[in-house]
């Protein structure tokens, strides 16, 4: 199963956007894309997780209520988006 995005605190794996969501048959979205890559197949998905990484952490953390005072994206490994959020 690839994960697009996986997003951390620290050393923790807080989400992660994978085929569990961009093959989703279901209608809700519970991880760290908020719905935009929800069942939209895994080229589409690779597509929006490209273009809007860094909303999609942003706005998640903020959804969870962490106060974060940095969002980084490191660089993709295999298609996978890495996102460190460090909080304040």
């Amino acid at each position: 199963m690839a994960a697009l995005m996986v997003v951390y605190m620290g050393a923790r794996l807080v989400s992660q956007c994978d085929a569990r969501c961009y093959n989703a048959q279901h209608p809700a979205c519970s991880c760290c894309c908020g719905g935009a890559n929800h069942g939209v197949g895994l080229e589409e998905a690779l597509l929006n997780t490209r273009r809007m990484a860094r909303r999609y952490a942003e706005q998640y953390a903020q959804e969870q209520g962490w106060a974060v005072a940095d969002v980084q994206l490191e660089q993709p490994l295999h298609e996978t988006t890495r996102v460190a959020l460090r909080e304040f």
